[in-house]
């Protein structure tokens, strides 16, 4: 897989140029993966030691629940931040 990508970029660009846009690409996709499991990580500790001692009939959250609550709360509150400025 990674040969016929060398061999796109070899073609379409200088090459490295290309190599270093695809690094930064998958490093930046980790990132946002390390994020969100961080994030579910945190939801998980939080859910099972607070909303399971309130309520002792709560279901334990596991980790891959948790990634689903995080990303359907990051659908369902998720603000978009509009900057106009009138200018008279």
């Amino acid at each position: 897989m990674f040969d016929k990508l060398k061999e796109f970029c070899a073609e379409h660009t200088a090459g490295a140029g290309c190599l270093m846009v695809l690094l930064v690409f998958v490093l930046i996709i980790g990132f946002a993966f390390g994020i969100l499991c961080l994030e579910s990580w945190i939801v998980m500790l939080l859910w099972n030691a607070v909303i399971c001692s309130l309520w002792a009939s709560a279901p334990h959250l596991s980790f891959w629940l948790a990634v689903g609550l995080v990303l359907l709360c990051n659908i369902l509150f998720k603000t978009v931040h509009t900057c106009t400025h009138k200018k008279d």
